[in-house]
């Protein structure tokens, strides 16, 4: 099982480096380092934690940082690379390139022809949309891509304009339970967006609503008008979604 979070992340309130620190960075490392951390606020210890946290935040470099560099020392995770082919599938490739316009039906057929699943208890995100309406589960009739990482999920709900249309932000926080849908595990590193850190499930996943959460009711969304080009802007709630996914 990939765990990101097997290692706590730790939350530091940081302050503008004095001149000194700047130059004392510059002379150990070559860089220059412009904030310090200046007290320990919290520390996340699990997906649930680091999807609010990323929902009252919205940006963490650092967070990105940590997650790629826990993926990087995870044994786990290298084996499911293993498991993939030394070279992506066509359809998947165009998928993850222009996933607008991508054979769904191919790029299926090519994830199950892997015959790879993850292990129960893998923790994933998605930024999308659940059903409106009491609905408790659903089966997917597309390919359904995951990060390993809550802001690459964030970003990916707040793209085009998608949240503002929604009006609300819904990360989902999704385990793996009972797996029975084949994934595509996207490399985390050495290509060109491998900062998605993004897994693929095969179309006909079940998804199973446990909790739904509001982290706040004034997360700023927007979108570009088509015909004026004019930015809308406006505060909507924002919800973290835990489910099983099988």
């Amino acid at each position: 099982m990939v765990n990101v979070f097997e290692r706590e992340f730790e939350v530091w309130n940081q302050r503008e480096a004095s001149t000194e620190e700047l130059e004392l960075s510059l002379t150990e490392t070559g860089k220059p380092i412009f904030k310090m951390r200046d007290g320990l606020l919290y520390t996340l210890g699990s997906h649930s934690q680091a999807a609010e946290h990323i929902l009252n935040v919205v940006t963490d470099r650092e967070l990105e940082d940590f997650v790629e560099e826990a993926l990087k020392a995870s044994n786990p995770y290298k084996e499911l690379r293993r498991c993939m082919p030394s070279k992506t599938p066509k359809s998947i490739s165009n998928y993850q390139r222009n996933y607008t316009k991508f054979d769904s039906t191919q790029v299926t057929a090519d994830i199950n022809s892997i015959g790879c699943k993850l292990s129960s208890g893998t923790t994933l995100f998605h930024g999308g949309s659940w059903p409106k309406g009491e609905i408790e589960s659903f089966t997917t009739t597309r390919p359904l891509s995951t990060s390993f990482c809550p802001q690459v999920a964030l970003n990916n709900a707040l793209c085009s304009g998608k949240a503002y249309d929604a009006d609300q932000v819904q990360l989902f926080v999704l385990r793996v339970k009972n797996p029975q849908s084949n994934v595509f595990v996207f490399r985390s590193s050495g290509s060109q967006l491998g900062h998605e850190k993004e897994v693929l499930f095969a179309s006909g996943a079940v998804l199973t609503l446990r909790e739904k959460s509001m982290v706040r009711d004034d997360f700023v969304v927007n979108k570009v008008e088509e015909v004026t080009t004019k930015l809308l802007e406006k505060k909507v709630p924002a919800y973290v979604l835990k489910l099983d996914i099988s």
